[in-house]
């Protein structure tokens, strides 16, 4: 069989390995969230729901099949090659999906970690130049370029290369811990990933596959108890059978971090910032029994007045609580700044009111 056919024999199933496949894969899957499920929602919460739902998607999909051929392909000396070729293809998306995963942590906390050292690159490259936004005729803007001199590129490259910090899990949670109080899904995402002995074996076979041992292989690189130097040893089927069996678990491991992640953002759970741990943030909705708006006010403040909150619709005193709520400090600071622009611009409709009358 040539390299062609070869390679479509290793995508090729039969009808009952199909169902079993399809099967799996409903087993493995994550439910998608479509929206926040609370309407107090903070903007970060709903900026991290897009990253969620890629990561969700990359999971069910492109993992989860992969996790599924690797388990429902009976295995013998017959299939062994075709399913070490997609334990393969698993190992590397299994990490890549714990990448994402803490890509989208660190978005939604906009930690301000590089995603990649590729970006970082690219970033000083792109600071060796002045950019200049130049009207032209016809309305529109042209962006001109002009490049710095050599030694200020220099001082740039030192200056960013210091500054900018790559993404890893090491950097991610040192980076929270300054910022943030360790909240304990945010605790326990990166437990399961640096505790959990089944994705330390995951991480351990996918570097040997990059550095040195492809699993298609018939012999694999080990370290000899007698000589101790590097030896050569053959390849067993139970080797196998023992990378199959690790699917399950690192799946499941997966799945808990990934189901940890959605929580924070559906729920808007966003820590607080560290300068604020510990602290509880509660708001009011008030209902105005004249007009019927409702505005959502800070509790520590409609607890300070000696009479009900004023509706900012209707000048009416006329309110009631309809609920108090905790909610998450990005969303309290949201709700505090409106409620200062709401105040002014209430104030300044009086001022003007009163003039008039004058």
């Amino acid at each position: 069989m040539d390299i062609v056919g070869k390679t479509i024999g290793y995508y090729s199933f039969n009808t009952i390995t199909k169902v079993k496949i399809k099967k799996a894969m409903k087993e493995y899957s994550i439910v998608i969230p479509n929206s926040i499920y609370t309407k107090y929602k903070s903007m970060l919460a709903i900026y991290g729901l897009s990253f969620l739902n890629e990561v969700v998607n990359y999971y069910n999909n492109d993992l989860a099949l992969t996790a599924s051929i690797c388990t429902s392909l009976p295995l013998n000396e017959k299939t062994e090659k075709k399913i070490c070729f997609h334990l393969e293809h698993y190992f590397f998306r299994l990490i890549a999906c714990w990448d994402y995963t803490f890509i989208a942590l660190n978005e939604f906390l906009h930690t301000e970690l590089i995603s990649s050292k590729d970006i970082k690159q690219k970033i000083i490259e792109e600071n060796f130049f002045v950019s200049i936004p130049v009207k032209k005729e016809g309305g529109y803007i042209e962006i001109l370029r002009f490049p710095v001199s050599e030694e200020e590129k220099k001082e740039v490259e030192k200056k960013l290369k210091k500054e900018l910090t790559v993404l890893t899990p090491v950097n991610l949670k040192v980076a929270i811990n300054k910022k943030y109080e360790m909240t304990d899904h945010i605790r326990q995402i990166f437990e399961l990933y640096n505790n959990e002995d089944a994705i330390q074996q995951a991480k351990t076979i996918r570097n040997s596959i990059v550095h040195s041992d492809s699993l298609t292989k018939k012999f694999s690189f080990e370290v000899s108890d007698l000589f101790k130097g590097q030896v050569i040893s053959s390849k067993t089927i139970s080797d196998t059978r023992n990378k199959i069996d690790l699917i399950f678990s690192s799946m499941e491991i997966l799945k808990r971090a990934i189901t940890l992640l959605k929580e924070m953002i559906i729920l808007d759970l966003f820590p607080n910032r560290i300068e604020n741990q510990l602290k509880e943030y509660y708001l009011h909705l008030i209902k105005c029994e004249k007009c019927n708006e409702e505005n959502i006010i800070m509790a520590d403040f409609v607890e300070t007045l000696d009479h009900n909150p004023v509706c900012l619709h209707c000048n009416s005193e006329n309110t009631k609580l309809i609920e108090k709520v905790k909610v998450s400090e990005p969303f309290y600071e949201q709700i505090l700044m409106k409620f200062i622009e709401d105040t002014l611009e209430y104030y300044d409709q009086e001022l003007e009111g009163i003039i008039v009358n004058e």
